[in-house]
């Protein structure tokens, strides 16, 4: 009887019974369902909830609504103990790996679309955009460049997505800055070598433009572009800056430098004025001091009645330099504001002004200022081994003193103030001869020497018209070198010379190098007191002896009776053209009677005249 009452239950589960349904239940154990739990099994839920536990601690699941989250730069984001939040302006933000590389465990992110910042956020990022940015409705305003959307910061409207016009774009605007004087600065870059343990190249900016198809093309590695609607921009000089500047480079980084008004005399420094743009940084020992005039490498090296600002300190140097601007720094001096290198391959020019490129010219009319430099700035050319070499400088400080050159069709021009020729050099196509203008040492004359591939150049100098030419003569009591318009060479006297009546002798001579020359002579005849004499004659000659032509020598015939002891005659002014040495003598005779006749002595003069 117990048996069956035991077994009863058993035998009842073996039959079919409908599934149970539970108003409660409580489960003492895990729960494992054998089929699916559809979603339309589950109970109704209210909208926009999630079933979670968003405690922070162990505890039942709860319903709690989900915040609305669908803004541009809107991140849901989990918080313990709040669960999911709506986070506004969201940063990314992810602690340093302390690695650059990716094998050495550097995080790689990649985003494959635009990444809108700052005040790019407001774009819509849509095309045709419907919400811009304002850097996209300033550039919208006033045109695209060269019909490109320059403002990319909406959606590229090319079909290959590979193709963007502009990779990166900065921009940045003034209009809300707080005070005068304030800087904008669309794009900065900065780079710091400091690496103490190895020498090492730092670059703020690097760019590169490769040109790698045959298509007719261009490549720049950098275009800056200025834009003025607000008034006429400044006219620069090296006294006044400009307002509208395409590239302005500067030196120091605007820190750590103190403006003087200051003197040296001695080893001492005085400053009578000092000031700085920046923080207010002190006059100090170990600073270098800059100035025109001032020696290289000039320190400060001790306090003397200044402790920073106006008074006396000690440099290193001593010198002489009158009060002028100079500053005080503890920066050297830069190398260079533009250096041109290969890299490997050259450039075709150095730089290059396109003809419509200045305010003034063309190309074709009117004038441009090109370079400005100011007083003593120097274009200075070296040779191998770095050293200097030819200049052109300009050391003028009054405009009254003002000159120029002018490469015009007529030739070189150098001018004067407000254009006036001083001087033209005018070319020829086929020209063969030309001038030198050769320097002198000491005591020696500069000259003008014409030369060329002729054998024998002459040098003319001509004035306008029947004007004709002025040369100032020597003033000073020396005589005219050797070969020079002028000289005068010396003669020797060959008397006093005992005469044959009616024979020519030479009283005189005189060596002649080649050229043009005036000579003339003058002779002395002594005859015995007993002597009668009825001609005397006198001349120049290039033959020993002998009279020349008609016109080269004087002769007077007559009675000339005893007693007339001394007759002292002179010959014209002969023209003697040699193209060779040649020798002049000058030739003198007598006719007499009864007694004895000498030539007692000769003179001789000549003048080269050309």
């Amino acid at each position: 009887m117990i048996i069956s009452v035991l077994f009863a239950p058993l035998m009842a589960l073996a039959q079919n019974y409908p599934s149970p349904t539970f108003s409660s239940l409580t489960l003492l154990n895990g729960f494992t369902a054998t089929g699916l739990v559809t979603t339309s099994d589950l109970a109704v839920q209210a909208g926009n909830t999630i079933l979670a536990n968003a405690t922070g601690s162990s505890s039942s699941p709860t319903a709690f609504a989900m915040p609305s989250c669908s803004g541009a730069s809107n991140v849901l984001q989990w918080k313990s103990g709040a669960g999911f939040t709506c986070a506004n302006n969201y940063v990314l933000n992810q602690p340093s790996t302390g690695q650059y590389w990716a094998q050495n465990g550097a995080n790689i992110n990649r985003l494959n679309d635009r990444v809108l910042i700052g005040g790019a956020t407001a774009s819509d990022a849509s095309y045709p955009p419907v919400s811009n940015d304002w850097f996209s409705q300033f550039q919208n305003s006033i045109g695209y460049s060269n019909a490109v959307p320059v403002a990319t910061l909406n959606v590229s409207p090319y079909p290959n997505a590979n193709f963007q016009p502009v990779a990166a774009e900065f921009s940045a605007q003034s209009q809300y800055a707080m005070s005068p004087g304030a800087s904008t600065i669309g794009t900065s870059s900065y780079a710091v070598n400091n690496n103490a343990s190895y020498a090492t190249g730092a670059w703020a900016f690097y760019g590169e433009a490769h040109k790698t198809s045959s298509a007719t093309a261009s490549v720049y590695g950098m275009e800056l572009d200025t834009r003025t609607m607000t008034g006429a921009s400044i006219s620069p000089s090296p006294y006044q800056q400009g307002n509208v500047v395409g590239l302005q480079l500067a030196s120091g980084a605007g820190v750590q430098g103190i403006e003087l008004t200051a003197s040296i005399s001695g080893t001492t420094l005085t400053v009578t004025s000092a000031s700085s743009v920046l923080p207010p940084y002190a006059i100090a020992v170990g600073q270098y001091v800059y100035g025109v005039g001032v020696t290289p490498g000039t320190t400060i090296t001790a306090l003397g009645t200044g402790t920073g600002g106006v008074g006396t300190y000690t440099v290193n140097n001593s010198q002489t330099v009158s009060s002028e601007y100079m500053v005080a720094s503890p920066q050297y001096d830069a190398s260079s504001a533009i250096q041109i290198e290969s890299n490997p391959v050259k450039f075709q020019s150095g730089i290059v002004f396109g003809a419509t490129s200045l305010v003034g010219s063309d190309g074709v009319t009117g004038t441009a200022t090109a370079l400005s430099l100011a007083k003593g700035h120097e274009i200075q050319w070296y040779y191998q081994g770095g050293f200097a070499g030819p200049s052109i400088v300009s050391t003028v400080s009054n405009g009254s003193f003002n000159t120029g050159l002018n490469f015009t069709n007529s030739g070189l021009q150098i001018s004067g103030p407000s254009g006036v020729a001083l001087a033209y050099f005018s070319p020829i196509s086929s020209a063969a001869n030309y001038l030198s203008f050769n320097a002198a040492t000491s005591g020696n004359a500069p000259n003008i020497v014409a030369n060329g591939t002729d054998a024998n150049v002459k040098l003319s100098l001509q004035g306008q018209g029947n004007a004709g030419v002025a040369i100032q003569g020597q003033q000073a009591g020396s005589d005219a070198a050797a070969g020079y318009v002028g000289e005068s060479p010396s003669f020797t006297n060959l008397g006093p010379i005992n005469l044959t009546s009616g024979t020519p002798v030479n009283v005189a001579s005189m060596p002649l190098s080649a050229g043009d020359w005036d000579v003339m002579c003058t002779g002395q005849a002594v005859a015995n007191s007993s002597t009668t004499a009825t001609s005397y004659g006198i001349g120049v000659s290039t033959t020993s002896a002998t009279y020349g032509s008609f016109g080269s020598y004087t002769s007077m015939s007559g009675n000339y009776p005893a007693g007339n002891a001394t007759q002292t005659i002179s010959s014209p002014i002969v023209r003697i053209n040699s193209a060779a040495p040649t020798m002049a003598y000058c030739v003198m005779s007598s006719t007499f009677s009864v007694s004895s006749m000498a030539a007692q002595q000769g003179y001789m003069r000549a003048r080269r005249i050309q």
